[in-house]
């Protein structure tokens, strides 16, 4: 929660899924937002609970390069699936898959062509902005929050986005910029890191970090007016 002198508040709402997702409402119970999860990752449990609190979502869209384990979950919430790669750029590059082996699920490599977010939006017909974006996508969110630093202006708006981010020492030591990457994000002063939720696995940290676009008139005026008072 952010609070702004005595008498306004930003409050973000906990949606707890395979992890906790976060999500600043508009003011008013009747306000309209798009929604896109990156890397569905078997799991829309918290974006189902977004779905059923706050029912008019123009457009939901979930994203991920396995079809077979994720298309029927975001149908049956009522959303489009495209099955995609996302990176920073566009390109041909490793990723981390999910596959099917036996009865289990396990991420592998493969070499696999990476579409950009841009190109993404661009795909799911989302031209103005993007309410909440959910991004889990194994090890690319580094190249991908720096990519947000040096973003084009025609780039279509991001109000908010909940990020997994990996470990920067089991992803490659130069992820460890990480920090510089968020102090640069910061700096910028577009988007304000609003909360981060620490969690170990094994022996890897995880941060899921929530961002809030703090510039963006559209964004600003429809999720947190109390910053304009």
């Amino acid at each position: 929660m952010v609070e702004l002198g005595q008498h306004c508040e930003v409050i973000a709402e906990a949606f707890i899924g395979a992890e906790p997702k976060y999500f600043v409402p508009g003011p008013t119970p009747d306000f309209e937002y798009t929604m896109m999860t990156i890397g569905v990752g078997h799991n829309i449990d918290a974006e189902k609970k977004i779905l059923k609190k706050y029912k008019k979502c123009s457009k939901y869209v979930g994203v991920d390069p396995t079809a077979e384990f994720n298309e029927k979950l975001v149908t049956d919430a009522g959303g489009q699936f495209m099955e995609m790669t996302v990176g920073a750029k566009d390109d041909v590059s490793a990723a981390r898959i999910l596959d099917k082996e036996g009865d289990h699920l396990q991420y592998r490599w493969h070499n696999v062509t990476h579409s950009s977010l841009q190109t993404t939006f661009n795909k799911a017909n989302i031209e103005k902005a993007v309410d909440l974006l959910l991004l889990d996508v194994e090890g690319a969110e580094f190249e991908i929050l720096e990519s947000f630093i040096n973003k084009p202006e025609n780039h279509t708006t991001i109000c908010q986005f909940n990020v997994e981010v990996h470990s920067p020492w089991t992803n490659g030591l130069y992820k460890s910029n990480i920090i510089h990457t968020l102090y640069r994000l910061s700096k910028k002063r577009e988007f304000m890191l609003f909360n981060v939720a620490p969690a170990q696995i094994g022996h890897e940290v995880f941060n899921r970090c929530f961002f809030i676009n703090v510039k963006d008139p559209y964004c600003v005026e429809k999720y947190y007016p109390a910053f304009l008072e």
